[in-house]
């Protein structure tokens, strides 16, 4: 067999099209999720912002209608929220695009349970079994179409058909050196936002203290202890939905867990008798680290909306 460079290989050419598909729903209903808390957040901000102020137009007060007009588009939202259930959506398909990929680099760097020969009827049946499964569930979910079904690609059996060193190459900057990165680049970002997002908390808190002191004093007479205490719960509501400092602490022991696996990895020489049988060990345990992710997006989804 001839033997081609590792580089030719490239993750978004392994994995079928219908982790692409639900890659895309898990992206679209994010952000769904994300734009719809957000304006339900935003507009009882405004509903409370809105009361501190008269507004007068020809004699009129329009304060209360303008909160009114808030607290509709806030229950608009809502109303949104427990139709369309876009967060279960989004887990949902989250952890049907992570199983998918775990099966498929499984076998295509023969790892457990599709170890054995390059080509291999019992690990082709017993992939196809296993994805075909993972398709039933997430159909019955909404996330799979139904006219969709699992397959093989020309790619994954061409790198299964690769010596062990192409194989581990391919694996270690396309799935594994990838995916850490991906873990510490989020957990940085989730870092930072969660450090801002707690800043604007603690300004709230000031604010509001600073606040009521002054009115206790009668140095002031604006009322806006309300809509700082609003502020204060809607920051602490945002941060909760998007969980910063839980996710980024989890992708930092993934990464690190990654790491050593890695290195375990990249020490394996494949010109040692059994290298084979311990390769597929080893990856199986980094499968075995990624699919913990899958696992949360799961459970997650669980808790409907």
């Amino acid at each position: 067999m001839v033997q081609i460079s590792a580089r030719e290989f490239q993750e978004r050419d392994l994995i079928p099209d219908p982790y692409r598909q639900v890659d895309r729903i898990s992206v679209t209903e994010q952000r769904r999720a994300t734009r719809w808390y957000g304006g339900q957040i935003l507009a009882l901000f405004l509903a409370s912002l809105l009361g501190i102020w008269d507004w007068h137009a020809g004699g009129l007060d329009i304060s209360p209608g303008l909160s009114i007009a808030a607290f509709v588009a806030a229950f608009y939202y809502w109303s949104r929220l427990r139709a369309k259930k876009p967060q279960t959506a989004w887990f949902e398909s989250r952890a049907a695009a992570e199983a998918i990929k775990g099966l498929v680099w499984r076998y295509a760097i023969r790892s457990r349970p599709f170890e054995g020969d390059a080509v291999s009827d019992e690990a082709d049946e017993q992939f196809l079994d296993q994805i075909s499964e993972v398709f039933e569930i997430y159909r019955g979910l909404g996330v799979i179409d139904k006219d969709s079904e699992p397959a093989i690609t020309p790619e994954m059996v061409r790198l299964r058909r690769e010596g062990l060193a192409v194989r581990r190459e391919v694996y270690l900057r396309e799935r594994v050196r990838a995916q850490r990165v991906w873990y510490l680049s989020k957990a940085d970002a989730f870092d930072n936002k969660s450090t801002g997002w707690s800043l604007a908390t603690l300004i709230a808190i000031c604010f509001g203290g600073a606040l009521a002191l002054l009115q206790m004093s009668g140095a002031t007479h604006v009322h806006a202890l309300g809509t700082l205490a609003t502020s204060g719960a809607a920051i602490t509501a945002w941060t909760q939905l998007k969980q910063f400092r839980p996710l980024a602490a989890a992708y930092r022991v993934a990464a690190k867990e990654l790491e050593q696996i890695e290195n375990r990895l990249t020490r394996l020489n494949p010109a040692e008798p059994g290298a084979e049988e311990l390769w597929s060990r080893l990856a199986r345990e980094a499968e075995s680290t990624l699919a913990k992710e899958q696992a949360v997006w799961r459970a997650r989804s669980d808790r409907r909306i």
